[in-house]
Protein backbone atom coordinates (compact mmCIF):
# COMPACT_ATOMS: atom_id res chain seq x y z
CA UNK A 1 0.00 0.00 0.00
CA UNK A 2 1.34 3.20 -0.81
CA UNK A 3 2.23 5.56 1.72
CA UNK A 4 5.35 3.52 3.70
CA UNK A 5 7.60 5.19 5.07
CA UNK A 6 10.63 2.31 4.64
CA UNK A 7 13.49 1.72 6.58
CA UNK A 8 16.34 3.61 5.52
CA UNK A 9 18.45 0.43 5.67
CA UNK A 10 17.76 -3.07 6.89
CA UNK A 11 17.75 -3.52 10.41
CA UNK A 12 20.72 -4.91 11.86
CA UNK A 13 18.69 -5.17 15.69
CA UNK A 14 15.80 -5.66 17.03
CA UNK A 15 13.10 -3.14 17.22
CA UNK A 16 10.13 -2.69 18.79
CA UNK A 17 6.72 -3.24 16.41
CA UNK A 18 3.74 -1.18 17.36
CA UNK A 19 0.68 -2.40 15.09
CA UNK A 20 -2.34 -0.40 15.21
CA UNK A 21 -5.47 -1.78 13.73
CA UNK A 22 -8.51 0.45 12.93
CA UNK A 23 -11.55 0.21 10.05
CA UNK A 24 -12.87 1.61 7.77
CA UNK A 25 -15.91 2.97 7.34
CA UNK A 26 -17.82 4.24 4.38
CA UNK A 27 -19.49 7.75 4.86
CA UNK A 28 -21.93 8.48 2.16
CA UNK A 29 -20.23 11.84 2.31
CA UNK A 30 -17.19 10.34 1.52
CA UNK A 31 -13.97 9.13 -1.55
CA UNK A 32 -11.60 7.37 -1.60
CA UNK A 33 -9.54 10.03 -3.12
CA UNK A 34 -10.81 12.82 -0.17
CA UNK A 35 -9.08 10.13 1.93
CA UNK A 36 -6.06 9.54 0.18
CA UNK A 37 -5.07 13.50 0.01
CA UNK A 38 -5.97 13.69 3.70
CA UNK A 39 -4.04 10.39 4.36
CA UNK A 40 -1.46 11.86 2.61
CA UNK A 41 -1.29 15.57 4.08
CA UNK A 42 -0.79 13.49 7.82
CA UNK A 43 1.51 11.36 6.45
CA UNK A 44 4.07 13.91 5.05
CA UNK A 45 2.77 16.89 8.08
CA UNK A 46 3.23 14.49 10.94
CA UNK A 47 4.30 10.32 9.98
CA UNK A 48 7.70 10.91 7.72
CA UNK A 49 8.47 13.82 10.23
CA UNK A 50 8.32 11.36 13.52
CA UNK A 51 12.62 10.73 13.82
CA UNK A 52 11.33 7.81 16.50
CA UNK A 53 9.89 6.07 13.65
CA UNK A 54 12.35 3.93 11.82
CA UNK A 55 9.93 2.59 9.62
CA UNK A 56 6.10 2.62 8.83
CA UNK A 57 3.99 0.12 6.64
CA UNK A 58 0.02 0.59 5.95
CA UNK A 59 -1.76 -2.90 5.60
CA UNK A 60 -4.99 -3.13 4.28
CA UNK A 61 -7.40 -6.28 3.97
CA UNK A 62 -7.86 -6.21 0.09
CA UNK A 63 -9.72 -9.36 -0.33
CA UNK A 64 -12.43 -11.55 2.13
CA UNK A 65 -14.57 -11.31 4.36
CA UNK A 66 -13.90 -7.62 5.78
CA UNK A 67 -12.54 -5.63 4.05
CA UNK A 68 -12.65 -2.84 6.53
CA UNK A 69 -9.43 -3.21 8.27
CA UNK A 70 -6.69 -1.06 7.94
CA UNK A 71 -3.23 -2.06 9.71
CA UNK A 72 -0.76 0.52 10.25
CA UNK A 73 2.87 -1.23 11.30
CA UNK A 74 5.17 1.09 13.52
CA UNK A 75 9.27 0.23 14.34
CA UNK A 76 10.88 1.92 17.18
CA UNK A 77 13.86 1.15 18.30
CA UNK A 78 12.52 0.48 21.70
CA UNK A 79 9.29 1.09 24.49
CA UNK A 80 10.82 3.89 25.46
CA UNK A 81 10.97 5.58 21.87
CA UNK A 82 7.14 4.13 21.56
CA UNK A 83 6.21 6.44 24.27
CA UNK A 84 8.36 9.22 22.54
CA UNK A 85 7.11 8.27 19.41
CA UNK A 86 3.51 8.99 20.23
CA UNK A 87 3.77 12.05 22.01
CA UNK A 88 5.82 13.39 19.20
CA UNK A 89 2.94 12.29 17.03
CA UNK A 90 0.47 14.70 19.01
CA UNK A 91 2.97 17.29 19.23
CA UNK A 92 3.86 17.55 14.86
CA UNK A 93 -0.17 17.44 14.37
CA UNK A 94 -0.24 20.61 16.97
CA UNK A 95 2.73 21.66 14.73
CA UNK A 96 1.14 21.01 11.54
CA UNK A 97 -2.09 22.56 12.52
CA UNK A 98 -1.25 25.01 15.24
CA UNK A 99 -4.75 26.40 15.12
CA UNK A 100 -6.92 24.47 17.31
CA UNK A 101 -9.88 24.71 15.08
CA UNK A 102 -8.00 23.40 11.61
CA UNK A 103 -6.54 20.70 13.75
CA UNK A 104 -10.58 19.52 15.09
CA UNK A 105 -11.73 20.05 11.27
CA UNK A 106 -8.96 17.90 10.18
CA UNK A 107 -9.46 14.88 13.12
CA UNK A 108 -13.23 15.65 11.40
CA UNK A 109 -12.50 14.71 8.30
CA UNK A 110 -10.20 12.10 8.89
CA UNK A 111 -12.72 10.80 11.68
CA UNK A 112 -15.44 9.72 9.60
CA UNK A 113 -13.45 7.37 7.63
CA UNK A 114 -13.02 4.75 10.38
CA UNK A 115 -15.23 3.41 12.33
CA UNK A 116 -13.61 4.67 15.74
CA UNK A 117 -12.47 0.52 16.47
CA UNK A 118 -9.57 -0.05 16.81
CA UNK A 119 -6.71 -2.30 18.51
CA UNK A 120 -3.32 -1.86 19.22
CA UNK A 121 -0.11 -4.86 19.29
CA UNK A 122 2.87 -4.60 20.59
CA UNK A 123 5.69 -7.32 19.44
CA UNK A 124 9.64 -7.60 18.41
CA UNK A 125 10.83 -7.25 15.17
CA UNK A 126 13.73 -9.83 15.65
CA UNK A 127 16.45 -9.26 12.81
CA UNK A 128 18.35 -11.96 12.90
CA UNK A 129 15.11 -13.93 11.66
CA UNK A 130 14.62 -11.67 8.70
CA UNK A 131 15.46 -12.47 5.45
Amino acid sequence: MDGAKPFAEKPTKDLVLYLQVRHFAFPEDGTYEEWNNLNQEYLEKVVYKNNYIKGYYPNEHYYGADRTEFVEAFYVDSLADLDKMLKNLNELSKEAWSDEAARKEMGKKMGKYYTGTHSDFIYTYVSELSK
